[in-house]
């Protein structure tokens, strides 16, 4: 997925304060062009269930060393194998 402009300007609390307030600013004019509302169950409250779902999935890939649809351990190199078996 493709960052918006505003994305690659972020340097430091200031720029990133600035490129917030220009995403915030094309995010409601869009809103406003298709006529969605910004409050009750319009875009202000699927935009926040969406940023609190992307950080908290991030989090859990961070703590947990893999995403969410990836198998555990998958990108080990050694195959897990049972010993064989010894000669008596």
């Amino acid at each position: 997925m493709a960052r918006p402009p505003c994305f690659a300007r972020w340097s430091g609390n200031v720029g990133i304060t600035v490129a917030l307030q220009e995403l915030a600013q094309q995010l409601q004019a869009r809103a406003k062009e298709e006529g969605l509302e910004l409050v009750g169950d319009g875009m202000l409250n699927k935009l926040t269930k969406t940023v609190l779902e992307t950080a908290l999935e991030a989090e859990m890939d961070e703590r947990l060393g893999y995403g969410k649809h990836e198998v555990a351990g998958a990108e080990a190199e050694t195959p897990v194998t049972a010993p064989a078996p010894r000669a008596r």
